[in-house]
């Protein structure tokens, strides 16, 4: 139960800083003038946090027996977003913002699709796995998820302006 409860607080601080360099970036902090060593720092936060997520699965003190049927789709859910995650991740050639907006392959119907990704694992995996605390935590991982969206949109629509504009109105999520 300690170790549980510890992951918990790992993946909230790290999704906490996680959400407050979205915010940064959202007013305007150009991070890429701080240089690479702030970059692997940002990227080490937010890995440690997702690991964190998916040790909280294994380690969940309050298992559940679930349907088969709800099993199979919290698999289908959890692997579909590792899927787009890594399809995205891939076309994207990374997780930094690039010099150009990205509107080709996973791009061309989905703006957001490495955090529908995301949003997709937090719900798929603890259903999979039975973990009802973990599952119950999406209620906070994914409003955080939904507020980097809506952040970063917000960067992307005064970087690009009237073509992001249009990207949006021709994409979902």
């Amino acid at each position: 139960m300690l170790l549980f409860i510890l992951l918990c607080l790992i993946c909230l601080t790290s999704y906490y800083l996680h959400t407050l360099w979205h915010y940064r970036i959202y007013k305007g902090v150009n991070f890429e003038q701080r240089g690479k060593l702030f970059s692997l720092y940002t990227h080490f936060i937010v890995f440690i946090g997702y690991f964190a997520f998916g040790m909280m699965i294994f380690t969940d003190p309050l298992k559940i027996s679930i349907d088969i049927i709800l099993r199979i789709a919290g698999l289908i859910i959890g692997l579909s977003g590792i899927v787009i995650g890594v399809v995205a991740t891939i076309q994207k050639k990374g997780y930094t913002d690039t010099d150009q907006l990205i509107t080709k392959g996973i791009y061309a119907r989905l703006r957001n699709p490495m955090y529908l990704g995301i949003i997709f694992i937090h719900i798929g995996l603890p259903l999979f796995f039975g973990s009802l605390i973990t599952l119950l935590s999406a209620f906070v991982w994914i409003p955080m998820i939904i507020l980097w969206k809506i952040w970063e949109e917000k960067h992307l629509e005064n970087k690009y302006g009237k073509q992001y504009n249009t990207y949006k109105k021709q994409t979902l999520f």
